[in-house]
């Protein structure tokens, strides 16, 4: 009997997933495609699907239509992608040694964390709204009304989001890392259908910078899912679509009704709006006090420039921080504390305790030190046994259902 080859071996519908995203990267359509192998379009899109299994010939025609070796398409767990085609079509793309290291981190990441995916059997399956179109005349307004959708999709009425990163992983099962980046780069955006939507955000930058930059990307997977862009710190947003995703963002954490309410109910208590006032709007809906100040502006309860003009009077970072500390709950937090993880930190983790890759590799996937990585490890196993210990070494009682008694 004839043993088998690879390309029997293979799942069609893997071998379909990884051809159509190499056919897609190469920009062919599907009717080029079809006539190189001398077919009807249907006959690609049945192998894209997986519904038919393409011969040797085939196989060998398609992949050098596409400029990828056959060995990458057809070896076990090998997630090709390439980025740079979407990053530089994208507005201001001009050469950036920080933004290509940007771009190439995104890919890099993502392509290792569904392979490691694979490997343990843990994919990530998408749930993603509708794509919304911007009509260049009313981008205020659809940023508006698609954060305001998205909030209700997400069932957060008008509620602060003191964990936006953790909500874009858990309900839209949207690729997030949080990576090391230059100073001047804040994030990233790309779509592949071999990766889905992925988000980096700047490992280095405060959290409530790194939620706006969050949102801030989302707001271009809302209108562009196959768009690409590189997020600088001082870059201008003259484009329609910067301009939505600004909107957006500030939309999305400060919902204009809770803003307004929040406002009034601050400018009661304390006879006017104060720059006090200001900083606990700001620390309410988890953002930076200029995030809210601009909100402010653009609901037209500040005028324009006011935040300018507060930043010259000398609200600076010393004095936020000296108003932060006098409106500090000091009621001690109960029990462990852990930082937030994305999920790509909490594979990465899991494949090394399986064995399936080296504190070395562990290390260079959360771009830290030998030392920073031991030092991780040794903070989650701590709370891990902190956790265990509350619960007496025993696992979380459930209820009929299986939900956590209590829940």
């Amino acid at each position: 009997m004839k043993a088998p080859s690879m390309l029997d071996r293979i799942d069609t519908r893997e071998l379909g997933s990884r051809l159509k995203a190499a056919r897609t990267a190469a920009e062919v359509t599907q009717e080029v495609a079809a006539k190189r192998i001398g077919a009807a379009r249907t006959t690609i899109v049945a192998i894209e699907r997986g519904d038919r299994r393409l011969s040797g010939e085939e196989l060998l025609a398609l992949c050098e239509l596409y400029g990828v070796p056959v060995g990458r398409l057809v070896r076990a767990e090998s997630v090709r992608v390439d980025l740079a085609p979407q990053f530089r079509r994208a507005p201001q793309s001009e050469a950036d040694p920080a933004a290509t290291e940007a771009s190439g981190l995104l890919q890099t990441s993502a392509v290792r964390y569904v392979e490691l995916e694979r490997r343990l059997g843990r994919p990530l399956e998408p749930d993603y709204p509708p794509v919304r179109r911007i009509q260049r005349a009313q981008v205020p307004e659809q940023a508006e009304d698609a954060a305001a959708e998205l909030r209700a999709r997400l069932g957060l009425g008008q509620s602060p989001i003191p964990d936006l990163l953790s909500l874009i992983e858990s309900e839209l099962r949207i690729r997030l890392f949080v990576l090391p980046l230059p100073a001047g780069i804040s994030g990233a955006y790309a779509y592949h259908e071999a990766i889905d939507a992925c988000i980096l955000i700047n490992a280095n930058h405060a959290p409530t910078r790194q939620a706006w930059t969050a949102a801030h990307e989302l707001g271009h997977f809302m209108t562009d899912r196959r768009s690409a862009e590189v997020l600088r710190a001082d870059a201008a947003h003259d484009d329609p679509a910067e301009q939505f995703a600004n909107r957006f963002a500030s939309a999305l954490l400060m919902p204009a009704p809770a803003v307004r309410s929040r406002f009034r109910e601050l400018t009661e208590a304390q006879g006017r709006f104060s720059p006090r006032a200001l900083v606990y709007l700001a620390l309410a809906f988890h953002v930076s006090v200029e995030a809210a100040a601009r909100r402010l502006e653009q609901l037209r309860l500040f005028r324009k420039g006011t935040f300018e003009a507060l930043r010259t009077a000398g609200l600076n970072a010393a004095a936020v921080r000296g108003i932060v500390r006098d409106h500090a709950d000091e009621t001690p937090v109960q029990g462990p504390e852990r930082r937030f993880l994305p999920r790509y930190t909490e594979i990465a983790l899991e494949a090394y305790e399986q064995e399936l890759i080296s504190e070395g590799e562990l290390a260079r996937m959360l771009h830290l030190g030998r030392i920073e990585t031991r030092e991780l490890l040794d903070e989650l196993h701590a709370w891990f046994d902190a956790v265990d210990g509350m619960q007496g070494g025993k696992g979380l009682e459930t209820g009929p259902e299986g939900r956590h008694a209590g829940a």
